[in-house]
């Protein structure tokens, strides 16, 4: 029956991907991308903070769905209090609210589709985000991430001084 169902629900995603590929809009989805990036990444550092300092632990359910896997507040609050506590978000697990935040913070860091004042601001409190996660994967994805965007911002200054920085940067990395 798990099975059954599983393939029914992702059947459902692919029939309503081929449908709207003709009517999606990029632009509009990178800002709903980006906004939920940014509102995600906000809730985690939020969930993070409080936990921390008052030792309250924010929900973690979008009402009125429910968690698909029998996760109890009881269960995490348990296990946080042994080891330490690492904030969901919106999501069951740690690593995909940092698998769910790489592509925003890709978005961010190369300023695509526009170049944006807040842009820089925004990626230091998602990759804040990734971090508080203790996700190894997005944490080694999001180095990944920004080296590249730091060298692509370097590799324009040309001569002595730019393989200057490059070495220096890299180093530092």
């Amino acid at each position: 029956l798990f099975i059954v169902t599983r393939f029914i629900r992702y059947s459902f995603y692919i029939i309503v991907l081929v449908l709207s590929a003709r009517h999606f809009e990029r632009d509009f989805g990178l800002r709903i991308l980006k906004s939920l990036t940014l509102a995600i990444s906000v809730y985690i550092i939020a969930q993070w903070a409080v936990y921390n300092v008052v030792g309250v632990l924010l929900p973690f359910k979008v009402l009125p769905f429910a968690i698909s896997r029998d996760i109890s507040t009881e269960a995490i609050l348990d296990v946080a209090a042994r080891y330490y506590f690492r904030p969901l978000g919106v999501f069951i697990e740690p690593g995909f609210a940092a698998q769910y935040l790489l592509p925003g913070l890709a978005f961010f860091l190369f300023s695509y589709p526009q170049k944006n004042p807040h842009d820089n601001w925004i990626t230091m409190l998602v990759l804040v985000a990734i971090f508080v996660t203790t996700s190894s994967q997005g944490i080694i994805l999001a180095v990944l991430l920004l080296s590249l965007s730091i060298l692509q911002s370097v590799r324009s200054v040309r001569g002595p001084a730019g393989l200057l920085k490059v070495i220096l940067i890299t180093t530092i990395i």
